[in-house]
């Protein structure tokens, strides 16, 4: 008797487990589309703060080449560094035509609340405003943050070496 026990209540928890994970999958389904959706609609507007007054026309999947009257006025970059103390930090960096720093705009992270979050407020967000990557000697870090500092750092370097790629590689297309 108490075989026949355990194997009813493995039947009744796999119908729950079963329940449970297609309920799951259904409510993904629905809102995935939505969730990028939004998350497009987030990167547009942040590169348009970036990179304010330019028109944005994509060079790869995450450099955009912003421009006024036919000019490059900048860059702007999505870039994820996976250095975050709680996980991936996802940006959108802009640049002027010279490579230094027009804005910073964070798209998602999971860093501590109170503690890594705090790169989103100031006096830490606009530090990098009109300097170049990797001359960022005076940059002060976030006390208690110290990882999440040198991941933003990092991150704002990565997307330089990404912006001067790119414009390296649109200089050599346009004179082919």
């Amino acid at each position: 008797m108490k075989k026949d026990n355990i194997l009813v209540l493995a039947i009744k928890l796999f119908v729950i487990c079963f329940v449970v994970a297609l309920g799951l999958s259904a409510l993904n389904y629905v809102t995935a589309p939505v969730i990028a959706e939004l998350t497009e609609t987030k990167k547009a507007e942040a590169m348009a703060s970036v990179l304010p007054d330019c028109e944005l026309e994509k060079f790869s999947d995450a450099v955009y080449i912003g421009t006024e009257n036919g000019e490059i006025k900048g860059y702007a970059v999505n870039v994820i560094t996976k250095e975050g103390y709680g996980g991936n930090i996802e940006m959108i960096v802009g640049f002027d035509a010279d490579f230094h720093v027009t804005g910073v705009q964070y798209i998602s992270m999971s860093e501590t609340p109170g503690l890594g979050t705090r790169a989103k407020e100031e006096p830490f967000a606009s530090q990098f405003n009109g300097k170049p990557a990797r001359d960022f000697s005076e940059i002060q870090a976030m006390t208690g943050a110290t990882i999440t500092s040198k991941a933003v750092n990092g991150a704002i370097n990565q997307a330089s070496d990404m912006a001067k790629e790119a414009a390296s590689q649109f200089v050599k297309e346009g004179t082919n």
